[in-house]
């Protein structure tokens, strides 16, 4: 390629949504996911950054959580929010808290219906800093609506995590990664349906590290619904999401900070 030629494509080349097929060196860019294995397994060693991540899990409430957990811990480190979008059950805290997660860092929204629920998550996509999980179970999702949110996090530096039932597997998609997760009482069961830039088809089984005195429980025990007898429900500050205006929020959803109920 000569030099006018490679200076007329250099800014489509750099650009995080495009990639060359011939070149599939691993880069160490990557979000750690806190399994080895998998980081070894994922093109940027690990989950990447700028791009959408497609878990299509089996049963979701927790087991998506147990992937996830070690990433968000070490993001609520970090500036920005960490914000969870209609998770189907309140979030175990102490899990969370154990692997070192900073709850006043996090936002749990619950947006209405589920236009809501993809506006609410492209304008978190879109707010600097942060890092977002969806739980997008309506099979209403078209291809050009991940699209706008794929191009929404182009430019976001954490994680952007969708979670997604199985029989999505079958649609087209333009996340940058998409894993089919299952789980059974101690172990995570993966397979990597797509990566951008690197190999699929990879299958693992992790082991992910559980709270003390973690029990299983059944879906009837799970806190569906219990917020406000186990969560301090706020308004959050007006500049509480950075780019996100939460005067326009507000119509859309019922937003909650992540911070346990002081007891008397």
């Amino acid at each position: 390629m000569n030099s006018y030629k490679h200076k007329a494509l250099s800014p489509l080349l750099a650009r995080p949504d495009l990639w060359q097929a011939s070149s599939l060196s691993k880069k160490n860019s990557g979000i750690d996911t806190g399994f080895s294995p998998l980081n070894q397994a994922l093109h940027q060693g690990g989950w990447p950054k700028s791009g959408l991540v497609e878990i299509l899990a089996e049963r979701t409430g927790s087991a998506e959580l147990m992937l996830l957990i070690p990433s968000l811990a070490k993001l609520s480190q970090l500036p920005g929010w960490l914000v969870l979008i209609a998770p189907p059950y309140i979030p175990y805290a102490p899990a969370m808290q154990h692997q070192g997660a900073n709850l006043s860092r996090i936002i749990i929204a619950h947006p209405r219906n589920t236009s809501d629920l993809l506006w609410c998550t492209e304008q978190a996509l879109k707010s600097s800093g942060n890092s977002v999980v969806s739980w997008l179970n309506s099979p209403h999702i078209t291809y050009a609506k991940l699209r706008k949110l794929q191009l929404a996090c182009l430019n976001a530096p954490g994680l952007s995590a969708l979670i997604r039932p199985p029989y999505t597997s079958q649609q087209n998609s333009p996340s940058h990664l998409r894993i089919s997760l299952s789980s059974s009482a101690s172990s995570l069961h993966l397979h990597i349906i797509k990566q951008q830039g690197g190999w699929a088809g990879q299958q693992l089984q992790l082991t992910p590290e559980l709270p003390p005195h973690n029990r299983q429980l059944k879906a009837d025990q799970l806190p569906v619904h219990r917020a406000t007898s186990h969560w301090k429900q706020r308004q959050l500050p007006t500049n509480g999401l950075s780019s996100i205006r939460l005067s326009n929020l507000e119509p859309a959803i019922t937003a909650a900070t992540f911070a346990p109920q002081t007891r008397n």
